[in-house]
């Protein structure tokens, strides 16, 4: 679960992401997807 000291750091660095153009954003957000991706992948494989 998320304190609120952690949802303000998690939230800050989506306003910062928002902030990054072109290539830099293209590649945090191709990273997220990949991150995502995996944790569903392990939680389907029960891994």
């Amino acid at each position: 679960m998320l304190t609120n000291k952690k949802f303000k750091d998690f939230f800050n660095k989506f306003q910062v992401i928002q902030e990054m153009n072109g290539d830099t954003k293209q590649m945090v957000v191709r990273f997220l997807d990949l991150a995502i991706r995996d944790f569903k992948a392990r939680q389907a494989y029960g891994n």
